[in-house]
């Protein structure tokens, strides 16, 4: 379920939120502990935008930038 659809109650098919959708001031507390995504090539792969410092010392390491598949 996507983010328009989470607060709007609506229905539809996108597999998240549209960057318009995100207001970084408002989570500015859930930063350290987010994800971010970005796909590439229409979806064949994948790139962390932001990958939080808490998720960071977690595993150890930042993979903010990193590609995966």
């Amino acid at each position: 379920m996507c983010w328009r659809c989470l607060t709007t109650g609506t229905t539809c098919v996108a597999g998240g939120p549209y960057r318009s959708d995100i207001r970084p001031e408002g989570l500015v507390g859930l930063l350290p502990s987010l994800a971010i995504v970005e796909t590439i090539d229409g979806g064949s792969d994948f790139r962390f935008r932001l990958f939080g410092t808490v998720l960071a010392e977690y595993t150890g390491v930042d993979r903010t930038g990193e590609r995966f598949s």
